[in-house]
């Protein structure tokens, strides 16, 4: 049994490094996602400003 605990646990601390990797990653493409929705829609709503002034 405390063979399996302690695989259990390099799995675990594999899986933790791992998520502290990929955690800024995971940020930073959150980030990039937001901004260019942010992005589309003022482009959207120059372009809808646009036409309702024309």
């Amino acid at each position: 049994v405390p063979q399996i605990f302690s695989t259990d646990q390099i799995v675990i601390d594999d899986f933790k490094y791992f998520v502290q990797l990929v955690t800024p990653i995971k940020d930073t493409i959150t980030e990039t996602i937001e901004y260019y929705k942010v992005r589309i829609a003022r482009e959207k709503s120059d372009s809808e400003t646009k036409i309702t002034v024309v």
